[in-house]
C-alpha cells in the first residue's frame, strides 16, 4: 500500500423521523459522506464511508426546526427588557413565531455596613484604585422552559490606603434553548462604573485602653448608567482612628 490521503468529509441534512418504535421518539438526521484515495499497486483507489447520525430531540409533536427572526434589548423601568423572535416548525406540521421576553436584573448595591480600626492614622485617608472584580454566579428562574437566566454577583473593589470597600455589581444574562436554536439574549451594557471622592464625617472621640480615638462615618458613593439608566449604591463604613 502507497499513500493513503484524506480527502475530507461532508455533513447533509436530512428529513427528521418518527420512531414509533418506542413511544414516537423524534430523531434529527445528517448524512456524514468521509473519503480516503489509497495508491496500491501503481493505482489510485477512492474509498468512501457514509454514516446517518440521528440525534434525539422529543417526542412527537415537537421542534424540529428553530430560527431567530429578530432581538432587541431596552431599559424598562428599573430593568431590562430582552426580547428575541423565534419561528419554530414542528413535527406535525406546525409552525408559529412567538416573541420570548426576559426581563435582566441590573442593579448596584453595597454590602452591609462594617467597622474597622486604623493605628496610627495620619488623617490621611486616600483611594489607591477602584476596579470590577469578578465574583460568582447562579441560575434564576424564570417563566419560560427554554429560558435559562444567569445572574452575575461581581463588585466594584474601592481600595483606599487602609482598607477595602465593595459594592456589588449585579447583572443578569440570559440564553434561549429549545434543543434546535441556542443564542443569547441581547442586553444593555453597563459602562461608566465609577467612585466619588469620599465623604468622611466626624461623629465623635475619646479614650479608651487602646489609646485615644476618633470615630468617623465613611459614604463612599458608586455610580454607573445602564443606557439611559442611572445606577447608585454607597457604601457605609464606621472607623474607628487610633492616633
Amino acid at each position: 500500500i502507497g499513500t493513503i490521503r484524506d480527502k475530507g468529509y461532508k455533513l447533509e441534512d436530512l428529513e427528521f423521523i418518527i420512531d414509533n418504535s418506542d413511544g414516537e421518539k423524534v430523531y434529527l438526521r445528517k448524512l456524514l459522506t468521509h473519503s480516503i484515495s489509497v495508491e496500491f499497486q501503481g493505482k489510485t483507489y477512492d474509498l468512501t464511508a457514509k454514516v446517518e447520525l440521528r440525534r434525539f430531540v422529543g417526542y412527537h409533536p415537537c421542534v424540529v426546526e428553530s430560527t431567530l427572526i429578530g432581538s432587541e434589548a431596552y431599559v424598562s423601568g428599573s430593568v431590562v427588557e430582552s426580547v428575541m423572535n423565534i419561528h419554530r416548525v414542528y413535527s406535525d406540521g406546525k409552525e408559529n413565531t412567538d416573541p420570548i421576553i426576559c426581563e435582566l436584573g441590573v442593579f448596584l448595591e453595597p454590602n452591609d455596613v462594617d467597622y474597622v480600626e486604623i493605628f496610627g492614622y495620619k488623617n490621611n485617608l486616600t483611594i489607591i484604585e477602584s476596579s470590577l472584580k469578578q465574583g460568582d454566579t447562579n441560575y434564576r428562574s424564570t417563566d419560560h422552559e427554554h429560558v435559562v437566566c444567569i445572574r452575575h454577583n461581581d463588585f466594584w473593589n474601592v481600595r483606599y490606603n487602609y482598607f477595602d470597600i465593595n459594592i456589588k455589581v449585579i447583572y443578569d444574562e440570559a440564553w434561549y434553548d429549545d434543543g434546535i436554536l441556542r443564542c443569547q439574549f441581547p442586553n444593555v451594557e453597563m459602562t461608566n462604573i465609577s467612585s466619588a471622592v469620599p465623604e468622611v464625617v466626624f461623629e465623635n472621640s475619646g479614650t479608651n485602653e487602646k489609646g485615644n480615638y476618633s470615630v468617623y462615618w465613611l459614604n463612599q458613593r458608586v455610580t454607573a448608567n445602564v443606557g439611559e439608566l442611572n445606577l447608585e449604591a454607597t457604601g457605609i463604613k464606621q472607623i474607628v482612628a487610633y492616633e
